[in-house]
């Protein structure tokens, strides 16, 4: 069985049917877009669909010289074995000249054992949550509350007019096809606003 990542390559459209195949039984439907939606993607430059050989994928947006990681998966037969950390290194060696990298976390709930493993594996690979922002991803039911997650990468942490400048430009270039994008965004407040 490999034991180790060795690189990232590109996920071309002609590919992508099987890794969007494993999404959908990755990733709960509020947070899933359409097949169709993502084929989009491959016109964007901004927009990124990475292989991590035969283990996992990464799927992320480079905007204003921040990661927006969008999906990250392990396939299932590599799960709890090392391989998520292993990728996380990969995108932070590749992309090493960027200033961080964002994730949208499902918030945790004690009675899913899954949300909880998923906050320590962030924790665990020096990626926290951003404490005093109420955040909304996107979607047809007008935003799913979320935790924003936050990795510096040579220790360059944005200020709130940063974050706040870098999910309105995520939300023109992943959701574009939302009709309550902006009123969704509205609902995104720092503490103390």
């Amino acid at each position: 069985m490999k034991t180790q990542l060795n690189k990232l390559s590109k996920i071309l459209k002609e590919e992508f049917a099987p890794v969007y195949s494993d999404m959908t039984g990755q990733f709960p439907v509020e947070e899933l877009k359409t097949y169709e939606h993502f084929l989009k993607y491959f016109d964007n430059d901004n927009y990124c669909f990475y292989m991590a050989d035969d283990i996992g994928y990464i799927l992320f947006a480079n905007i204003d010289n921040y990661i927006w990681v969008d999906y990250l998966a392990v396939f299932e037969k590599y799960r709890s074995m090392g391989f998520g950390s292993k990728i996380l290194d990969l995108i932070k060696k590749e992309f090493k000249n960027y200033n961080g990298i964002f994730f949208e976390v499902e918030k945790v709930d004690e009675n899913k054992i899954n949300t909880i493993k998923r906050k320590n594996f962030y924790i665990k690979n020096d990626v926290y949550p951003i404490d005093n922002i109420e955040y909304y991803y996107p979607n047809n039911e007008g935003g799913l509350l979320m935790d924003l997650y936050y990795h510096g990468i040579n220790n360059k942490n944005p200020d709130k007019d940063i974050i706040k400048k870098v999910i309105y430009d995520v939300f023109k270039t992943i959701h574009f096809d939302l009709d309550d994008v902006d009123k969704i965004y509205s609902k995104i407040k720092f503490k103390g606003e």
